[in-house]
């Protein structure tokens, strides 16, 4: 099958302003709208071996070769009729082969343009130290990234790395120079590529995720040793991001990490994703934490339970609730209250 009845999926994708598209074995192609899976009844159900010819038509050699060897593979794929990128990941089922679209934006929201809060300003013009964004999966914690990573390409004088896994978004060097290298082309692992930046006179260095403790470790290295660092985590929480980054290491080393993630910790911004009430698109909304003196001595004296309930009285430090910044989002209008009430309940219940 070519890649014209791909291009028919898409596009009926985009009219819907659809932010996946998922293609299995055996099934008509379904899309997300507004949070929600629906099937695109109008098209034909697809065979393994279509969907088979679709990916490989969509991969190059080193993807067709990654996916031969784990069985699935991530990778960006740009379409050359409307310059539209997605970010793919093939696997295996017992189905037989399925394939996930993530639509990505071309042009990179501005801070200003996506209504971010002011304190992502004084963030991004930090110097040193650890800021993670943390939220479930499809949250929008990539577009954060980029969207931050240009406002300090626009606005300083740095030079910025990037790891990521694959790259989704395509920065150009404006104010600062920014280098991207992506995981299994450019460099074998995250932690490989972490300390190959810390010799290549880095600023700013930007880790799409931090997935194991080495990479956990030497990012709090980068961080204490004068390098502004950001990464994502996949927590609901501002203690839980903490307990991860703890947790993941040897029980002889926890009071070291502990000490480190005292010192270093700037920020963490947890986020989630809801309907704006016109239905069209989605709206971010947000949590941020800042790293006082009295959050980083809870850090150190594993007062951990102790610091979600801080962001409620750190409104001069330039924290933010979710629930307040919901509240301000239902009052002027662009989410709906019940929806947004729905999504608070189910984020309340995975803190637990």
């Amino acid at each position: 099958m070519d890649n014209n009845y791909l291009n028919k999926i898409l596009n009926k994708a985009r009219e819907l302003d659809a932010s996946d598209v998922h293609l299995s074995t055996n099934l008509s192609p379904y899309v997300r709208v507004q949070g929600d899976i629906r099937v695109l009844s109008e098209f034909k159900e697809l065979s393994g071996k279509s969907i088979l010819d679709i990916a490989l038509n969509t991969m190059d050699k080193y993807a067709q070769e990654t996916f031969v060897k784990n069985f699935q593979v991530d990778y960006v794929y740009s379409n050359s009729n409307d310059k539209s990128r997605y970010r793919i990941n093939v696997f295996k089922t017992h189905n037989g082969i399925s394939m996930a679209f993530r639509q990505l934006n071309i042009k990179i929201p501005t801070l200003e343009d996506a209504g971010f809060p002011e304190i992502f300003k004084k963030i991004c013009s930090l110097e040193k130290g650890l800021v993670l964004v943390c939220g479930p999966t499809g949250s929008g914690k990539s577009t954060t990234l980029a969207t931050v990573l240009d406002f300090i390409n626009r606005n300083f004088e740095k030079h910025i790395i990037t790891l990521e896994d694959p790259i989704e978004y395509l920065h150009e060097t404006k104010k600062s120079l920014i280098e991207q290298r992506e995981v299994g082309r450019s460099v074998k692992s995250f932690a490989d590529g972490l300390r190959s930046a810390l010799r290549e006179d880095p600023n700013v260095i930007m880790i799409g995720e931090m997935r194991d403790k080495e990479t956990i470790k030497m990012a709090l290295t980068a961080a204490e040793t004068g390098h502004l660092v950001f990464s994502t985590l996949h927590t609901m929480s501002a203690s839980k991001t903490i307990d991860r980054i703890i947790d993941s290491c040897e029980a002889s080393e926890k009071d070291l990490v502990r000490s480190m993630l005292s010192t270093s910790l700037q920020a963490i911004i947890l986020q989630t994703l809801f309907k704006r009430s016109n239905n069209i698109g989605r709206i971010p909304g947000f949590e941020v934490l800042v790293a006082t003196g009295g959050i980083r001595n809870m850090i150190r004296e594993n007062k951990i339970h102790q610091i979600d309930s801080m962001i409620q009285t750190g409104f001069k430090y330039g924290m933010i609730t979710m629930e307040d910044y919901i509240a301000k989002l239902i009052e002027s209008g662009l989410i709906d209250r019940q929806d947004a009430l729905s999504k608070i309940t189910k984020l309340d219940d995975t803190k637990e």
